[in-house]
This record gives C-alpha cells, structure tokens and sequence, in this order.
C-alpha cells in the first residue's frame, strides 16, 4: 500500500492534483475537509458551542481566522479527530493506493509515504477562490497555514499549478510514473 499525501496554499489546487493521482492510480481519495465536515456530531457540537459559542460554520471561520488562539483550539479539537477517521478509513481500505487530500496534512502531522505540495501564485488562488470567499477571508485563511515555502520543505514532489490543466495533468503524470515504478 502507498499512502500520497497532497497539500498546498488554500486555492492552490490541491483537490484537482488528489483527483489526478487517484484517476492514474486507480486509489482510493481520502477528503479530510469532507471528513471535518462529517464529525459534527453531537460531541463535537457541545464542544464547539462550549468553546466558541456556535456551531455555525462562516462564525466559526470568522472567530478562528482571525484569532490565532482560537484557531489553535479548534484545531486542538478537530485534528485528532480527522486523523483517527483517516486511519479508520485507511484500514477499511484494500486499495494499494491511497491519496490524502489534507489543507493542514503537515500542521496535523498526518504521516504518508510521499508528499506532493501544489502551489500557485497568490493572484492565481485568489482568482480561483473570489467566487467563493472575501478578499479578507482568503487574507486569513493564508496567514492561518504555514508558508508554502515552508510547505515545499517536507515535500518529495511540487506541482506548479499556474498554468493550463493540462500542464497541471503533465506534471502530476511524471510524478506518478516516478511513483509507480518505486
């Protein structure tokens, strides 16, 4: 079994590359912001409204974003929980190709047996999330994560994500050729 992890900047592409890896390699995609997403149970519903006083998500990214205390916390809470549901599903798993596709795969010290890190130009993220999201969100969002310099340290493979999907595509290609024949 091969374990990828993909990370990047928010807006960087890094879904896309996950998809990519998983088409090439026939693999099984593990969406840790769909996993976040899903834990909202009841425990966890108490806990957020006992630390933070809502559930809601826009007023938690408003509290946590601008608040490295509070994003702190919340991540204190949420990671451990992502982590133990990743595992989970990695060991209900047959595949022999698993992709984690994990905005905070490092900060969350989740582990893989390769890292692609996708990067794009700060103009080129805020294009692609404008439709989405505020200027300012997307400001804090960014400051939130560590640095994709920092990011690029722990990574075995890059993926410049500026260009056309079809660039993208070449490069998530030789990587997973360079992958495969491992």
């Amino acid at each position: 079994m091969i374990i990828i992890g993909v990370t990047g900047s928010f807006g960087s592409g890094k879904s896309t590359v996950a998809r990519m890896l998983v088409k090439m390699g026939k693999g099984y995609l593990i969406d840790a912001d769909k996993i976040a997403r899903k834990l909202v149970n009841e425990a966890l519903r108490t806990k957020l409204i006992k630390e933070f006083g809502t559930v809601n998500k826009k007023k938690l990214a408003e509290m946590v974003f601008s608040d490295k205390a509070k994003l702190k916390k919340i991540n204190a809470i949420v990671h451990p929980l992502v982590k133990s549901e990743i595992s989970k599903q990695i060991e209900k798993t047959d595949a022999g190709l698993i992709i984690i596709d994990a905005p905070l795969l490092i900060e969350a010290n989740i582990c893989t047996d390769t890292l692609v890190v996708v990067k794009a130009s700060t103009l080129k993220r805020r294009e692609r999330l404008k439709k989405r999201f505020e200027n300012n969100d997307i400001i804090k969002r960014d400051k939130a994560q560590i640095t994709i310099i920092e990011k690029i340290r722990y990574s075995d493979f890059v993926v410049d994500n500026n260009g056309s999907i079809k660039d993208t595509e070449k490069q998530v290609k030789k990587i997973w050729n360079k992958i495969s024949d491992k």
